[in-house]
């Protein structure tokens, strides 16, 4: 079990289409799943991961390659078991967060860029 632990409501801020879609995770469409996915959730803390290393990496951390193969292989693993509708929605919320948690911009690990829509 990974570090992280989030409530259901501030875990993912879905829209109606990802509703219908989690619905389906039960197999039965007139019952939506109350759980939120495993791969999401590994999904959320592989990339939380991937902007820490982002950040170590501007400051001057050296990562190993086989770390960086590993996670980017992870990511895709989990990207195709949730979806790619899903996975845009995790990892734009979970840059927000990472963001709002630390500072700095969770894509390039410096400061925070000025956007509407949240980060580039």
């Amino acid at each position: 079990m990974n570090s992280f632990s989030y409530s259901l409501p501030s875990l993912l801020r879905l829209s109606m289409a990802q509703h219908v879609a989690l619905s389906y995770t039960t197999g039965n469409p007139s019952q939506p799943s109350t759980q939120i996915p495993l791969p999401a959730c590994e999904l959320r803390a592989t990339y939380r991961r991937w902007f820490e290393l982002v950040a170590a990496d501007r400051d001057g951390a050296r990562t190993s390659p086989p770390e960086i193969e590993s996670l980017n292989l992870e990511i895709l693993k989990l990207e195709e078991a949730t979806g790619a509708l899903f996975a845009v929605t995790v990892v734009r919320d979970e840059a927000w967060r990472y963001q709002a948690e630390t500072g700095r911009c969770a894509y390039c690990g410096g400061p925070p860029h000025d956007r509407e829509d949240g980060p580039v």
